[in-house]
């Protein structure tokens, strides 16, 4: 005889964020977005999300032509939110814009975004 335990509410949302964020973590596109930041030696690891885009859309064009639909994120940078493994931060450009950059977080420590 089987016995059914029905979680309480509380833990099943638990356990559907984590198996959400087990899946986005295991993606192509996040793996890449870690390489490419692993990759950039220069500037303690921050990469243009920009580039990042540019190099995806080239490795990967379809993982980010159906993000939206696959992970439920329409840009880069609240898919890399998302993942939680990567601090995220802004410069101002020359011209008054400004310009998103993210690296891999470094576990423990608080992120310098200089």
């Amino acid at each position: 005889m089987l016995l059914s335990i029905r979680l309480p509410t509380v833990y099943r949302n638990i356990a559907k964020s984590v198996r959400k964020l087990w899946f986005l973590r295991s993606s192509k596109i996040i793996h890449l977005l870690c390489d490419i930041s692993e990759q950039s030696i220069e500037n303690n690891g921050w990469v243009l999300l920009s580039t990042a885009g540019n190099i995806i859309k080239k490795q990967l064009p379809d993982e980010l032509e159906h993000m939206k639909e696959r992970y439920g994120h329409s840009s880069l940078k609240s898919l890399i939110l998302a993942s939680e493994l990567f601090d995220v931060g802004e410069e101002k450009t020359p011209k008054g814009g400004k310009r998103v950059l993210f690296r891999l977080s470094d576990l423990g420590s608080t992120p310098d975004y200089s």
